[in-house]
């Protein structure tokens, strides 16, 4: 046994490294992490911990492709399996097993041969040549993340893990492999930097900071190392946007804080020491996380002698002993982003677990609307997660029994001027010769369809494509252009009133609201945009303004409480919806905005309905105009 085959998507993968994980956190992501790799001359076998992103321009968010990670020339093929391997699959040498299917592959230089690896992501093992005669050391920065390998039973599983110092294999997995063998020793398999074949190890052999090896996984396992680590969450521990569930008192202060269980358990034969480091700590006004313990009377809660956690060691861990800490949230910041996450990093002996820490608080202060941002013309559509919404009784704001997803459609002209849309349409220009290529083009009046083609085939006909959203309905145009029977009608009955020309929109209002049946020369004509007040833009926000709330007239024809074939329900009540959004301070991307949206709505009950939740903006189209 020594290679296994090449695999092709993107997961876990491969290099040889004499590695350094050197933990420095990029300013604005407490979760951001870069690594150093000293790739070898030739065959390289490596464990990549963060997962780098772009950080601005179109690509910005998005994972990094593999030329512009390993941006050195030395570096010539960088490939991960796809799958995990049997005995039968290794062969002597990598080099031989590129063309396999189960295999994804990046060549600088590809020739007649085909990439198939197109990023590069964290908690991957991946294989990297070094075309030249000296090493090359690679710093990649990205996120980092908790992790634990999701292993393959009856296979071998291409892993690392984090590591901090050397430690040999039997210290890590036992003497006999974990479990009784569950994982043996034996059957490890580790790249020789010299000859460029993975090789059998021995028991005292060290294990080497980010290197990755072939395990085999005899049956079903955890093992994630000397001591397993679980709470309740997959990548991070999340606090999200609650209140809190448990008051604790420092012997001064009570505070209320949002409350989750970190649970250690040592699976080795050996006591472990523990400690928790707080990584690149947010000011002291932001996000805090204290040890909670339980008070001296009954069910009480008091907080611990590591009070907020900066640098706290838990001390040892006995052999086959499980210890469960609890930890407390405190959301002690009043604006800006209205998330906050904090990144700990957990040792374990010889070994470390990156852990973030995130918080919602939805009570921060939104702010003024902010001016129009020209540099977001275009259309953006965004989902809204609506979690916490006013209570019947009056007790104020709670979260949800469940989250309530909402769609928004804004579209922003050349000077950066906010709409609100109901719908859209996708569309292009016509044209009769290639030479002279179609312009897109974006269509709200249906009446415009004609002049415009659409820009994908269904049934050999060309058709345009379309975004709505049925969360809301914008108001019913009341100008004199589309409304001058009911304007004439207020004017006649309203003896304050001159003439149909000193008629406004809330002598129409005042009308409408005190009929008990459909005037009928009410037209049904409504407003194809709807203007909002302030900005696109990172730490901006963006509303409907105090005079220009959406509104759902009786008669509208999406007011909820009328109904067509019932005569004691052909008028509704007026309904007012005002919302804002405050859009994060910081963002991966130009093209993408994240935030806070709080929503007022009137009308539907005695007293009005408040509901917030979180916000995801995504830039579609960059054309200015609508049709």
């Amino acid at each position: 046994m020594n290679a296994p085959r090449l695999h092709d998507r993107f997961s876990r993968t491969l290099l040889s490294v004499c590695a350094v994980a050197a933990g420095l956190a990029a300013a604005g992501d407490a979760a951001t992490q870069t690594q150093r790799l000293t790739l070898q001359p030739g065959w390289n076998g490596v464990w990549l911990d963060p997962s780098p992103h772009y950080s601005t321009g179109e690509k910005g968010g998005q994972p990094m492709s593999a030329e512009d990670v390993f941006t050195d020339a030395a570096i010539t093929v960088v490939a991960r399996p796809l799958l995990p391997a049997g005995s039968a699959e290794f062969v002597t040498s990598p080099t031989s097993v590129f063309n396999q299917e189960e295999w994804l592959v990046w060549y600088r230089n590809p020739e007649a041969l085909l990439n198939t690896l197109s990023v590069i992501t964290g908690n991957q093992a991946y294989y990297v040549k070094v075309d030249d005669a000296e090493a090359v050391s690679v710093d990649v920065s990205g996120e980092v993340s908790f992790f634990v390998p999701d292993w393959t039973p009856a296979s071998y599983n291409l892993v690392g893990f984090n590591l901090s110092a050397g430690v040999s294999f039997a210290d890590f997995f036992g003497s006999t492999g974990e479990a009784g063998g569950n994982h043996p020793i034996s059957d490890t398999l580790r790249l020789d930097p010299e000859s460029g074949l993975w090789v059998g190890v021995q028991p005292d052999d060290l294990m080497t900071p980010g290197e990755a090896y072939w395990i085999k996984s005899v049956r079903n396992s955890t093992f994630a190392g000397p001591v397993s680590i679980a709470f309740d969450g997959l990548d991070r521990i999340a606090f999200g946007s609650g209140a809190g569930d448990v008051a604790v008192t420092d012997g001064t202060v009570t505070k209320v804080l949002s409350s989750a269980e970190l649970t250690f358990t040592n699976v080795s034969a050996d006591s472990q020491s523990l400690s928790m480091e707080l990584i690149d700590p947010l000011p002291a006004d932001e996000l805090k996380a204290y040890e909670v313990v339980p008070g001296e009377e009954a069910l009480t809660h008091e907080i611990g002698p590591a009070g907020q956690i900066a640098d706290w060691d838990l001390g040892a861990l006995a052999a086959a002993s499980t210890r469960t800490v609890t930890l407390g949230a405190s959301r002690d910041w009043t604006t800006g982003d209205v998330h906050r996450e904090n990144l700990y990093r957990i040792d374990v002996g010889s070994q470390y677990f990156w852990l973030p820490v995130r918080a919602t608080n939805l009570d921060v202060t939104a702010g003024d609307a902010s001016a129009a941002n020209p540099a977001a013309a275009g259309l953006w559509v965004s989902e809204v997660v609506l979690d916490t919404v006013s209570q019947v009784d009056g007790s104020g704001l709670a979260p949800a029994t469940t989250n309530a997803p909402m769609r928004l459609i804004v579209h922003a002209d050349d000077a950066g001027n906010a709409s609100l849309l109901g719908h859209v349409l996708f569309m292009q220009t016509k044209t009769a010769d290639e030479s002279v290529p179609a312009v897109p083009v974006l269509v709200v009046d249906e009446a415009k369809l004609p002049f415009f083609e659409g820009i994908e085939t269904r049934h050999g006909k060309k058709v345009g494509r379309r975004i709505e959203s049925v969360a809301y309905d914008l108001p019913r145009r009341d100008d004199p252009d589309t409304q001058s029977g009911i304007i004439d009608e207020v004017a006649a009955e309203n003896d304050e009133i001159a003439g149909p020309d000193e008629v406004t929109a809330e002598d129409i209002e005042l009308f409408l609201n005190a009929r008990t049946s459909r005037p009928p020369a009410l037209v049904e004509s409504y407003h194809l945009t709807w203007p909002l007040e302030g900005g696109l833009q990172a730490g901006g926000v963006l509303r409907t303004g105090d005079g220009s709330p959406l509104t759902l007239d009786p008669f509208h024809r999406s007011n909820p409480f009328r109904h067509a074939f019932h005569p004691q329900h052909g008028a509704g009540f007026a309904i007012s919806r005002s919302f804002t959004i405050s859009f994060d301070a910081e963002t991966a991307s130009s093209d993408m905005l994240t935030g806070l949206y709080q929503e007022s709505v009137s009308g539907l009950a005695a007293s009005a309905i408040s509901t917030r939740g979180t916000v995801r903006f995504v830039r579609f189209s960059t054309v200015t105009e609508l049709q």
